[in-house]
């Protein structure tokens, strides 16, 4: 049964910290490539369409303006210019 209990003040707000591949897509904006493959083991991901997702929402959390391709089975990165 759900209940409502009082408290006194609300909790602060969860920081978030970058993830593996915030930390990758930072350092390739750091560099001075304009576009890069990302590399990744079978043991990563299921197929190369979940390698990809999981880069554009990472880019897109770490407001990185990057784009992320797909061509066959291999992912690309490329800068966006601002």
């Amino acid at each position: 049964m759900a209940r409502i209990v009082k408290v006194k003040d609300l909790p602060g707000k969860r920081t978030t910290t970058k993830n593996n591949l915030q930390i990758l897509l930072g350092e390739f904006y750091e560099s001075d490539a304009i576009f890069g493959k990302y590399e990744y083991g079978e043991n990563n991901y299921v197929d190369v369409h979940s390698a990809a997702n999981a880069l554009r929402v990472a880019a897109k959390r770490g407001k990185f303006p990057i784009k992320i391709h797909q061509r066959g089975n291999e992912v690309y990165l490329e800068k966006v210019r601002v």
